[in-house]
């Protein structure tokens, strides 16, 4: 395939693309696995000593997944039974491109924001244990 037809519009915005589909199974992977990643969140935050601030920082993350995965695999038998319009190739990059998305800001809140978050709350921990309590 010639570099110059894969970013032609013509190429790109085809009203039925073809139920030929070289990267169908890894896609369909992508989605699955999506909707995996997402139950293992809810578990995850579920069984933490720190759900409060798991569940501030995640809220909603599993619907989001889910919903997104959904659609993405919706888009996937779109384009395995060529439904015109339908099966065209944007709809399935963009489904892609936001599963992508929430990924990546899953995966920086966990590995940046959730560390100062639990500092924080460490430090108002240690502060509240030094304060006099009620009568």
């Amino acid at each position: 395939m010639d570099i110059t037809k894969l970013f032609s519009l013509e190429y790109l915005f085809n009203t039925t693309p073809g139920s030929e589909f070289k990267y169908l199974w890894i896609c369909a992977a992508f989605f699955l696995l999506m909707v995996v990643f997402g139950q293992y969140m809810k578990v995850l935050i579920k069984k933490n000593e720190y759900k409060k601030i798991l569940k501030r920082l995640f809220q909603g993350v599993e619907f989001k997944l889910n919903v997104t995965a959904l659609f993405g695999l919706i888009s996937l038998f779109f384009r395995t039974q060529n439904i015109p319009y339908l099966a065209a190739r944007p709809l399935l990059i963009f489904m892609l491109a936001i599963g992508l998305y929430q990924l990546g800001k899953i995966a920086y809140i966990y590995f940046k924001v959730f560390p100062n978050e639990l500092g924080e709350f460490r430090k108002k921990e240690e502060r509240l244990r030094y304060m006099p309590g009620k009568r």
